[in-house]
């Protein structure tokens, strides 16, 4: 009976217990998908990575991130917090305060930045250049509202707009005129199933230009039913689809912008993910998610031959 080490961290938190936790098998060679959606049903979290060898010499390492039901081509928290978890495996070398790499996912070769203080993995960013698909929504505002249990006056906010978006994964971007809307907002599982499981972008992303934390932006939840999350405490992913597609309007000027975005605050798992937007033209953005990352507990687990 085949056993594989694996970690857990907490990710965009500086606090044990807060964030978004994340299971990592660091040296996952010879699993199974079948494996692989066995481990991740088990730990129930929003995903759980497994890191493979690179595919060529000279090549990055790759990793597959799969949720409780499916495996997804791409989530911020996961990459963040694999590169941590990487580094303190020594399977990424320190080279100083700041170490650079990649990694290969489904969607492509990420760029790695990797901050330590004294040896110790503090937090990683990642970059990527990505057009963004932006797509009509699939659902009315008054539809939507009232799947979340609120009012259409609660989702409009002055300059924004409801629109299904993706760089990678799609999400309806949802925004939100006060915190009072966002802490009530419960998505009814029966109007989601109806309207919007079969749509494109049926992950839910709620954001809101009113913030708990002075250093945050936005403030937000997620909701993915169809990945088998009720609710996630912080979403890497959506954050970056977020950037691009208020990066590509306007109201944000060409240069480098950066955002502090938060979530998790309604679940009791506060998290804080930095985003830097650089844009030199309407269609030209450079995005970089990040934060920190907490290691949380060291074990194994045991697979079946077949």
């Amino acid at each position: 009976m085949p056993s594989y080490s694996f970690l857990t961290l907490d990710v965009f938190t500086r606090t044990r217990f807060g964030g978004n936790p994340l299971a990592v098998f660091p040296r996952a060679e010879g699993l199974s998908d079948a494996h692989m959606q066995a481990a991740a049903r088990e730990f129930n979290l929003s995903e759980t990575v497994f890191v493979l060898p690179p595919e060529a010499p000279g090549s990055p390492l790759r990793a597959r991130i799969f949720t409780p039901k499916q495996e997804v081509p791409f989530a911020g928290h996961p990459v963040v917090g694999t590169a941590c978890a990487l580094a303190m495996e020594g399977l990424i070398p320190l080279t100083g305060d700041i170490t650079h790499s990649q990694l290969q996912i489904p969607i492509g070769k990420l760029d790695l930045s990797i901050h330590a203080e004294k040896g110790r993995v503090k937090s990683a960013h990642f970059s990527m250049v990505k057009p963004v698909e932006i797509r009509p929504p699939a659902i009315s505002l008054a539809l939507l509202a009232e799947s979340l249990g609120l009012a259409v006056e609660d989702l409009q906010v002055e300059g924004h707009s409801l629109q299904a978006a993706a760089l990678g994964i799609p999400f309806l971007l949802v925004p939100v005129a006060s915190l009072a809307a966002m802490a009530k907002a419960r998505l009814d599982l029966g109007l989601w199933k109806k309207h919007l499981e079969a749509s494109w972008a049926a992950q839910v992303y709620l954001y809101s230009p009113k913030t708990l934390d002075p250093a945050a932006i936005w403030h937000t939840r997620m909701f993915a039913p169809a990945a088998g999350i009720e609710e996630d405490p912080a979403t890497g992913s959506a954050a970056a689809t977020l950037a691009a597609c208020l990066g590509a309007t306007p109201a944000i000027a060409e240069g480098e912008t950066r955002w502090v975005i938060e979530q998790g605050y309604e679940m009791g798992r506060p998290s804080l993910i930095e985003v830097t937007l650089a844009k030199s033209s309407p269609g030209n953005l450079a995005i970089t998610i990040g934060g920190s990352a907490v290691k949380i507990t060291a074990g194994s687990m045991d697979f079946d031959e077949n």
